[in-house]
């Protein structure tokens, strides 16, 4: 029985009968890209398997029902580049299996519920499969290995398997994968087309074929807020399931309790009312890459500090677990529930207050009602227990309640009355599920305190398993692989392993640009030392070092038709001692070349390994003397972002990877409140105002000293101080002032005021606007292109901020 009507609709008496028995329930589950798992693979153990507890055991947090993972193929898709099982034809690295870290939450999902449904999808495939065509029998193949392996290497045995992420199907290809699949003894069932648009359900009406073929119709959407067409024909009579297989409703601001917790649990079960969904997939499953590359606080649960094992587990993250904890999915009919649905029940009122539903289990006739009530008013209902539920009369129910001031919470237990008749009552804006399954007391994790980013920095890798990633770094382009070094075999090092651009073969919404890999957010710094070791294979191809690349997401920025040349500053040397060094950012319409030449002593031997070193001092970026008769000194306009390896296609191999503070520069103060700081890419316009950043505080705040990013040639006084957003009233009870003629910046390239003798302190949940005093005709202050865009990190959570101007106080 479904209940989605309004509160002057809805009849005050629902009638619980297995008779109504419907749709089978299949879960609710996360989508696996290469960002949902790639900083979280290097946690400190402990706490990494603690965030597997809680992301998979049984009632402890979320408690995936799915595991979708994309198929890495050496492409960027959205989240950063994964590394392919096969770089090329004919591979057989015996490290192949280990590339990427998708394995990882494979690996924990299936040790905690060996029963875990798995779904596989491409979004590319490496250049050489079909020789550019997707759709050939060679990705076929492709794709049926990568199955194999899976099971042989993982114990994996993958229940559903895609087409092609967000890229038109093609009838013909789904048809003879599901022969290949059958003569390979493959069970894996079809899900098509992964798609925002739902043409494959006419195609299957039309093609028998392709009825036969496809198992599932995935569609990409958020809510299900009305019926697809013909839905109902392919289930009813052709015994067809229907899924959201990718939404993105937790997509913006930091998902706590407004606007999220409550609609996400809504989407799963509207999702089954108006459309016939018996399963919705959320993209990502966490969020766990550099913030550097885009899609900021896309998902509900977020790690991105491996080396502080910090995380945060957003409201939504608890608010799922009112279903998943109370319902089960199986590959066994012991373990399967099923939605109740009353005939008597219009679902025509899906977008009115209340939203409930009813799930059983047939096997133990046990049951759980979920109900969400989105309105300011408190709302009672009677729910009778009928037909196999009679049996619970006189027992008890389990009662978890979420509200914005407690997640999750564990109430006492109800009893049933004998009559049957069950007084429910859902407090506005909350969610409550009842159930005759118990719910134990959870003993949430501690999480560990942030700190900013160890340095100095080295690493020589040889701590890393061959085939996956060098420690942090995270691969924007390409495929770097850790590997032997080929002078050295006891000697490990990273490799770029793609040998060609996918091209066609890559995801038609992120084209592919030259290899990038890079230490994630957390190390946004101003004045540093970056050096590294290369080595050329053979007498072709370039590498790169690149320092301060800010913001880099593929989604917008930067695109092919620009510039291959990532953003930030690079040092690029060919074989043969050619070099350039380019200043790439958001507001260039191409990169700037700030100097070339050739250096006679620099890869001009192959399998010979040459040092590189960038060292970013204020607006000057230095290049030892290598490539000048003296230290060369060049004019930058990029003040702060990360460092990171690049090169051309093919193999380039990198060592001793080291990041240092510049000589005579400042560290971050020990519990500065900035773990890293990414710097608006354009100076601002004269004005005079009040200048800074919004913070949204999540836990209470002692601030002790302010500071104001000093742009280089900057030298006025400026008076800094805290104003609140909710009064727009200052709140520092001192004055606070920063000379920032002759001040020595620390690395995030601040200089702060004088310690306060009389502390501010920041409630949390409060937002707060952190300021300083600007003039027309002073020192210039760095403001974002676009602050008005997510992709330009309005959405911070508090890594890394951005300059704008405080509303109504200009």
């Amino acid at each position: 029985m479904i209940v989605a009507v309004t509160t002057t609709v809805l009849s005050s008496l629902i009638v619980v009968n297995d008779v109504d028995k419907d749709l089978l329930w299949e879960g609710l589950g996360g989508l696996d890209a290469v960002g949902g798992n790639r900083l979280l693979y290097d946690y400190p153990n402990t706490t990494r398997d603690e965030i597997m507890d809680l992301l998979f055991s049984k009632q402890v947090g979320a408690q995936w029902q799915i595991l979708k993972q994309e198929i890495n193929g050496d492409s960027q898709s959205s989240y950063g580049s994964g590394s392919s099982f096969e770089h090329m034809r004919g591979d057989i690295d015996p490290n192949r299996w280990n590339r990427g870290t998708h394995h990882l939450l494979l690996k924990e999902a299936l040790k905690r519920n060996p029963e875990i449904p798995l779904y596989a999808l491409s979004w590319g495939v490496p250049h050489w499969v079909g020789n550019g065509t997707f759709y050939s029998e060679d990705n076929i193949q492709y794709h049926i290995r990568y199955l194999k392996g899976m099971k042989e290497h993982y114990a994996a045995n993958f229940n559903y398997l895609g087409i092609w992420n967000e890229v038109s199907y093609s009838s013909d290809y789904i048809i003879r994968l599901r022969e290949a699949l059958d003569d390979a003894g493959l069970s894996t069932e079809i899900v098509a087309s992964d798609e925002s648009n739902t043409n494959i359900v006419q195609t299957m009406l039309s093609n028998s074929s392709v009825m036969k073929a496809v198992a599932v119709v995935g569609v990409h959407r958020g809510e299900m807020d009305s019926p697809v067409a013909n839905i109902s024909e392919l289930i009813a009579a052709n015994k067809k399931r229907f899924w959201n297989s990718e939404t993105n409703v937790i997509d913006g601001a930091y998902p706590k309790w407004d606007g999220m917790a409550l609609p996400w649990v809504r989407q799963q079960l509207r999702d089954y009312l108006t459309s016939q969904s018996t399963a919705t997939i959320l993209c990502p499953i966490t969020h766990s890459w550099s913030m550097n590359y885009g899609r900021n606080n896309h998902g509900h649960s977020t790690f991105i500090e491996p080396w502080s094992g910090y995380y945060i587990l957003g409201a939504p993250f608890w608010t799922q677990a009112h279903l998943t904890h109370f319902t089960e999915v199986g590959r066994s009919s012991s373990s399967q529930w099923f939605f109740l649905k009353n005939a008597s029940h219009s679902i025509s009122a899906a977008q009115s207050t209340v939203t409930g539903a009813v799930l059983f289990k047939p096997s133990t006739s046990d049951l759980t009602i979920i109900a969400v009530n989105e309105g300011d008013e408190d709302y009672s209902f009677t729910a009778s227990l009928e037909g196999v539920f009679s049996k619970w009369r006189g027992g008890n129910l389990s009662v978890r309640q979420s509200t914005a001031a407690d997640w999750f919470k564990l109430l006492p237990s109800v009893s049933i009355p004998q009559s049957g008749d069950l007084q429910v009552k859902l407090l506005a804006n909350s969610v409550t599920t009842l159930s005759t399954l118990s719910s134990p007391v959870i003993e949430r994790p501690k999480v560990p305190e942030r700190f900013q980013f160890p340095l100095p920095f080295h690493s020589d890798f040889q701590d890393r398993v061959l085939g996956g990633p060098g420690k942090y770094f995270c691969d924007q382009y390409g495929a770097f692989d850790v590997s032997s070094d080929p002078t050295n075999s006891s000697n490990n090092v990273l490799r770029q392993s793609a040998m060609a651009n996918p091209g066609n073969n890559g995801w038609k919404a992120r084209p592919n640009l030259d290899p990038f890999t890079g230490l994630p957010s957390g190390t946004n710094w101003a004045n540093y030392k970056v050096s590294v070791k290369v080595l050329f294979p053979d007498e072709s191809g370039f590498a790169r070092l690149c320092g301060r690349v800010p913001l880099w997401s593929p989604e917008g920025g930067q695109v092919a038709t620009r510039s291959s040349i990532p953003f930030g500053v690079c040092l690029t040397v060919y074989f043969g001692g050619g070099w350039n060094i380019t200043s790439y950012q958001l507001s260039d319409p191409v990169p700037r070349l700030l100097g070339s030449g050739k250096a006679v002593t620099v890869a001009v031997t192959p399998n010979r390994w040459y040092s590189l070193s960038l060292t970013f001092v204020d607006d000057s970026v230095i290049l030892p003397p290598v490539f000048h008769t003296d230290p060369l000194s060049l004019q930058s306009r990029l003040f702060t972002g990360i460092a990171g390896v690049g090169s051309s296609w093919g193999h380039i191999y990198f060592d001793d990877f080291s990041l240092e503070l510049a000589g005579g520069y400042l560290a971050s103060p020990p519990k500065g409140f900035l773990m890293d700081c990414l710097a608006g890419d354009v100076l601002g316009p004269e004005f005079t105002g009040q200048v800074g950043m919004v913070v949204e505080v999540t836990k209470n705040v002692t601030v002790t000293q302010l500071g104001r990013f000093r742009v280089p040639g900057n030298k006025d006084t400026h008076s800094l101080t805290i104003v609140s957003a909710r009064s727009n009233e200052t709140i520092i009870t001192e004055p606070a002032f920063v000379k920032l003629d002759g001040c020595t910046p620390d690395i995030n390239g601040f200089c702060y005021a004088a310690p306060a003798t009389n502390p501010t302190k920041l409630v949390a949940g409060e937002r707060y606007y952190i300021v300083s005093s600007e003039v027309v005709g002073g020192d210039t202050f760095l403001d974002m292109t676009n602050p008005a865009t997510g992709t330009t990190m309005h959405n911070r959570d508090g890594t890394t901020y951005l300059s704008h101007r405080i509303p109504d106080r200009i």
